[in-house]
């Protein structure tokens, strides 16, 4: 991996610390450089795809330099935003973040959601994750360490409120509606 050509080292110190077993040579360190002072959240350079690996590849050179055990990584940048995007919600990006407009009119659409690839999202999320897997091969991992929980992704598809309220008034629909999100999310992650 030419970012971090020890990985071997690091994922046996790791499997160690995690075993609860003799350090390998030392205990496990994860030192975080500053990020790129563009870098204003996790959704900076949504729909910038080259200024993105541009800017990874500068803070991934000087985190190089550190002799830890934090793994170099690239994601694509749609945050919580994506998984309500596979469901049909719009995205919108401004001042450095991602978001999904919240699209379901009720909790009790939750039978009719779906992750359709197929979609504009879809299609630009894989288009971009090709992308990345190319520029990455050999020299550091790919991850898509964005995707939020379920209450997250409850809000995103349709809205903070509604769930506050659902919470209240209907928590067996909420549940209902949690359990749904839930197996999304789980799908997403196959």
């Amino acid at each position: 991996m030419e970012f971090k050509p020890n990985l071997a080292d690091i994922v046996e110190r790791m499997r160690r610390f995690w075993r609860l077993e003799q350090p390998l040579d030392r205990v496990p360190a994860l030192v975080t450089l500053p990020a790129d002072p563009q870098w204003k959240g996790d959704g900076t350079f949504f729909g910038r795809l080259d200024d993105y690996i541009a800017s990874q590849e500068r803070h991934l050179d000087l985190q190089a330099e550190v002799p830890d055990d934090a793994i170099p990584m690239v994601h694509p940048q749609y945050g919580h935003a994506l998984v309500a995007a596979l469901c049909g919600s719009p995205i919108h990006a401004s001042s450095g973040t991602v978001w999904a407009v919240p699209f379901l009119r009720s909790l009790e659409q939750a039978e009719e959601l779906r992750l359709a690839w197929d979609n504009e999202w879809g299609g630009r999320f894989q288009e971009d994750l090709g992308r990345l897997r190319e520029w990455a091969r050999g020299r550091c991992a790919l991850a898509n360490y964005e995707v939020e929980g379920v209450a997250d992704t409850m809000a995103a598809l349709c809205g903070t409120a509604e769930v506050m309220l659902a919470a209240h008034e209907r928590p067996e629909t909420l549940a209902h509606f949690a359990a749904r999100v839930t197996g999304l999310l789980i799908e997403f992650g196959l």
